[in-house]
């Protein structure tokens, strides 16, 4: 099994948490990190397990590069 964990971070708090969760859960299970504005959604497709950090600004506003990844889904 392994893992992609997925984010997209405008001041870098939600690529800071992303790095905490690969140093916890790489001793359990292989996993890598991925920004998602040099991301593509078969990247998606690469892992058995996603973690996907979402941050929001404003009232609940999607941060940028994952409102652009979504869109790129579609």
């Amino acid at each position: 099994m392994n893992m992609g964990i997925f984010y997209g971070s405008s001041t870098g708090n939600t690529e800071m948490a992303a790095e905490k969760i690969k140093e916890q859960m790489g001793e359990f299970v292989p996993n890598e990190i991925v920004d998602v504005s040099n991301a593509t959604p078969e990247q998606l497709l690469e892992y058995d397990l996603l973690f996907l950090g979402v941050s929001t600004w404003n009232i609940g506003d999607m941060q940028d590069d994952w409102a652009d990844f979504l869109r790129r889904l579609e």
